[in-house]
């Protein structure tokens, strides 16, 4: 019987490393100590007293990663990608997919590993895209945004749209997940030709449109069906890019990330 945080965690480390999830890590180990690693790659940075302190986890065990987030581009791994697509667009923003995501703090983040890394850019003034709020998917006004195109009410968050999105593409088929936007742009100009037929299936009616009168006025008025939905719900609104160095304050715990190359050090 597991009977503490601490153990269900090193079970939990234990059944990923048994399923290999660890040999894709990005970054590499160093074979030295934090200090060392400070000293050796980011030597403008104040541990002890810098104001603000970034915060991800992972599966591993090691003391001191250094990681190049754009050698590897990133996918979302169990959330549709559609998002990401529209949030590499943004002009002066660092690329989403060529990022390391985390935390302004510490708390909150246990359950995406099973240690928490320090994360420390190695560039003093490095850009570091902040969410308005602690996780991306709900940092967007979505809300108010869907109303126009007349969807049901309850489609009212971004997750929700990306994942019928996904089903309504791509009828819940595989598909390349690692496609670009001009892809996803080409999908949905197709689709939106072809029609939805979504009022013959009645719980994608339901999660979606009120009425095939609905569906027909949605298909006439945005010709780049859902793409025109993402490029419209998708945007920097509330986010916001800081240069990162011992000074810099951010009040509050905000999804960040960067494209600049960062030690992890892990932390008790």
């Amino acid at each position: 019987m597991i009977k503490s945080f601490r153990q269900f965690n090193e079970t939990k480390h234990e059944a990923w490393i048994k399923h290999g999830y660890e040999k894709g890590s990005r970054g590499e180990k160093l074979e030295i100590s934090p200090d060392e690693a400070i000293e050796k790659y980011a030597p403008w940075f104040d541990n002890l007293n810098a104001e603000t302190k970034f915060y991800r986890s992972i599966h591993s065990n090691d003391q001191v990663r250094l990681i190049d987030p754009k050698t590897s581009k990133r996918y979302p791994r169990h959330t549709p990608p559609f998002y990401q697509l529209f949030m590499d667009e943004w002009q002066g923003f660092p690329k989403r997919s060529e990022s390391l995501i985390a935390s302004s703090k510490r708390v909150g983040i246990d359950f995406y590993g099973t240690s928490t890394y320090q994360v420390i850019p190695i560039k003093e003034n490095s850009r570091i895209a902040v969410a308005p709020f602690p996780d991306i998917w709900s940092s967007f006004n979505t809300a108010e945004k869907v109303k126009k195109y007349n969807f049901k009410p309850r489609i009212n968050y971004l997750d929700s749209l990306s994942y019928l999105t996904e089903s309504i593409l791509f009828d819940n088929k595989p598909y390349d997940r690692k496609m670009d936007i001009e892809e996803f742009k080409k999908i949905c100009v197709e689709k939106n030709i072809s029609g939805y037929g979504l009022y013959h299936d009645r719980f994608k009616m339901e999660s979606v449109f009120k009425s095939e009168a609905d569906e027909k006025n949605f298909i006439e008025t945005y010709p780049r069906g859902f793409h025109d939905v993402f490029n419209d719900l998708i945007t920097p609104d509330g986010f916001k890019v800081v240069e990162y160095n011992n000074d810099t304050y951010i009040d509050g715990r905000y999804e960040v990330w960067t494209d600049e190359t960062c030690l992890m050090i892990k932390v008790e």
